[in-house]
């Protein structure tokens, strides 16, 4: 045992508490825990981060098979679309660039413009999903300042044999079918899963299309009429643990990943000859892990995780001649992007008495990224760049005190580029009574650039964007506080107030010459609150809850105002009929309007997304014996297709309104799970 201990921590990683625990009683009572940035599974109450759970029931009832159909249960955060790069998250009004996207711990890589596209994290195998709001720097590092959202899959089963299916019918033309093999003989357990997805919801002909829209000062401007693109994809992958004891558990897992997406472009020189631009993209992602956790003893633990992870992206640009149906080869270009992340976390806690923790880990990130675009100036070959970061961390836990409860942690991280850099975080939890307490936070965060806002050279007919080897990383300071309370039996109620500053912050500016350049412009300060509420009461369940922020432009003009809003707000009923055997859910989402500002012509434009609200209704029922799950109904049943972006900017000719896609419109579908 020693040995297999000693192979592992010299090999890799740890993840920070992301497994399930597999004693039937965790099994039952799961939901009730959290794993993220806890060493073992610690109930709710207990935790001193402010965390939203979604569990596996509240996933299966919405039919959601990507993290962009589930995420937004959240209130803080918000979806950004993009035909291109995906769709991507802002948690508390902060950019996707500083919220960690977390597989089992692992960092999922990948980011285009610092952002991940969220339509390719799959779902399957999903036990729950965790989000923690507030910087979690000194526990993961970069790209954590403002939050992590933790997928955590399931690693554990009761039978021989098991078997899972999933097959989802949309009338938007979207076919979702998945299936999950599973085999367990004594302390070994193996599982096989594959996924295909398939959306071809228009004809070719459409998706080139434009359409005339009329501004606000009565001009028009032409946009494309059905900005959805074609997307197929396909996932593989497996998994395999083996016991050691009731103590001691090792499990390897392994996806692959591939989507391959269609961009058709508009009919150009119609009367003539004519012919389009269109693009393909192809993206493939490997994720490899292996971890391990155990104990020492009664007072030492130990999780360890060590993880390679690669992504590519292939762009092929062509022209295409339509009446002859043939590719322009000498116009022909293909774009190459990858990163590959060797990644090891070992974390290791002590107790050396009941009310005393300490947890202490290392943690090696080496990253390398390349591609056309790239012009690295720290490596040798100047179309790869490299990243190795490696930190120390620690923290220390107390419980001795009546009712109160106290952590203090740091990290120190060293850097090839930035040397060495040093976070702080200090939380506490006071129980006011049995049914109340507080928390209280101050934490620290940082992001360092990306190798692409480093080194991206970005030149054609319609980009002029550079990289900036000058770039300092971001550093944040976060402060909040939660109060919890059970108002009355089956009623909770909570209220988180926060306030995040990021200084030099990482953005793209424009120089003189219409050049493109990534620099740090200026800070970014937000602040925010967060009520909630829960209602239980036989087979109802009510929640709501809201997200109010205010963030800084830290933009001098005349027009601008110092601080813009954004309000969220999440409601959800559900009611289970025992005559029936039936599940009803109703979901809706408020999603208020955001101010938005740009250059133009050397001034600042205001504009302001307006607001609108997205409403799902969902039924389910459970037949032979529980063995098969039926799931019918609609989403988005307000029909919200787009939404306009309106105001009047300052030196602007065109300050009018323009379209916002927010999604297919209407859909019914129908999914049919079957668990043997």
């Amino acid at each position: 045992m020693p040995k297999i201990i000693l192979l592992l921590l010299c090999l890799s990683s740890v993840a920070v508490a992301q497994d399930t625990v597999d004693t039937s009683g965790f099994d039952i009572v799961l939901d009730d825990y959290i794993i993220t940035a806890q060493y073992e599974p610690t109930h709710y109450k207990e935790v001193m981060h402010n965390v939203t759970v979604i569990n596996k029931n509240t996933i299966a009832n919405r039919a959601a098979v990507t993290l962009d159909e589930i995420i937004t249960m959240a209130p803080s955060v918000r979806l950004v679309q993009d035909p291109i790069l995906g769709t991507s998250i802002r948690m508390r009004g902060i950019s996707s660039s500083n919220v960690a996207i977390l597989r089992d711990g692992v960092p999922i890589i990948g980011r285009q413009n610092g952002s991940i596209d969220i339509t390719q994290i799959s779902l399957q195998n999903v036990e729950r999903i965790e989000v923690v709001e507030g910087p979690m720097s000194n526990i993961y590092g970069s790209n954590a300042a403002g939050g992590v959202i933790n997928i955590i899959t399931k690693k554990s089963q009761k039978s021989t044999f098991e078997f899972n299916s999933d097959n989802l019918v949309e009338s938007t033309e979207i076919r979702n079918n998945q299936a999950t093999l599973g085999y367990k003989k004594k302390n070994l357990m193996t599982k096989i899963n594959a996924r295909s997805y398939r959306f071809e919801g228009f004809p070719i002909d459409s998706l080139r299309l434009q359409e005339s829209v009329s501004l606000n000062d009565s001009t028009k401007i032409n946009q494309i009429k059905y900005p959805y693109n074609p997307k197929n994809q396909l996932q593989l992958g497996g998994l395999m643990r083996y016991d050691f004891n009731a103590n001691h558990q090792a499990h390897i897992e392994y996806q692959y990943n591939h989507e391959f997406l269609n961009n058709y472009g508009v009919v150009k020189r119609a009367q003539f000859n004519p012919y389009a631009e269109d693009n393909t993209f192809t993206t493939t992602r490997s994720d490899l892990a292996l971890h391990f956790k155990g104990e020492i003893g009664s007072k030492v633990f130990i999780d360890a995780t060590t993880a390679y992870n690669k992504y590519d992206r292939i762009t092929e640009s062509n022209r295409l001649y339509l009446e002859t149906q043939q590719i322009d080869t000498a116009l022909q270009t293909i774009d190459t992007n990858y990163f590959s992340n060797n990644f090891t976390r070992i974390n290791v806690a002590y107790r050396p008495q009941e009310d005393w923790t300490i947890m202490s880990g290392i943690n090696h990130n080496y990253e390398t990224g390349g591609g056309d675009r790239i012009k690295s100036t720290n490596t040798e070959d100047s179309t790869r760049a490299v990243s190795n970061e490696i930190a120390a961390y620690t923290e220390m836990k107390y419980a001795g005190l009546d009712k109160l409860q106290l952590s203090a942690s740091g990290r120190w991280t060293y850097h090839n580029i930035y040397r060495n850099q040093a976070t702080f975080a200090l939380h506490g939890k006071y129980a006011i009574t049995d049914e109340a307490s507080i928390r209280l936070s101050y934490a620290q965060g940082y992001r360092s650039p990306s190798l692409k806002e480093l080194y991206l050279e970005f030149v054609d007919v319609f980009h002029n964007i550079f990289g900036n080897v000058d770039l300092k990383p971001e550093f944040s300071h976060d402060l909040q506080a939660t109060f919890d309370m059970e108002l009355l039996k089956g009623i909770d109620i909570s209220f988180n107030a926060y306030r995040t500053t990021i200084s030099d912050r990482i953005n793209l500016t424009q120089t003189d010459n219409g050049e493109f350049y990534y620099d740090n412009i200026d800070s970014y300060d937000v602040y925010g609150f967060q009520p909630s509420m829960s209602y239980r009461f036989n087979n109802f369940n009510v929640n709501s809850s809201a997200s109010l922020s205010y963030w800084s432009s830290q933009i001098d003009e005349e027009d601008v105002p110092d601080y813009g809003r954004i309000f969220d707000m999440n409601n959800s009923v559900t009611y289970k009929s025992n005559f029936l055997n039936m599940g009803f859910t109703l979901n809706h989402r408020h999603v208020g309007s955001i101010p938005t500002y740009r250059e133009n012509n050397g001034a600042i434009e205001v504009r302001r997304i307006s607001a609108y609200n997205l409403l799902d209704l969902t039924t389910n029922k459970s037949i032979l014996n529980n063995k098969v799950t039926l799931v019918a109904g609609v989403k988005n049943l307000l029909n919200i297709v787009s939404i306009s972006t309106e105001g009047a900017g300052t030196g602007s000719a065109h300050g009018g309104a323009a379209r916002n896609v927010i999604g297919l419109g209407r859909s019914l579908f129908i999914q049919a799970s079957v668990a043997l």
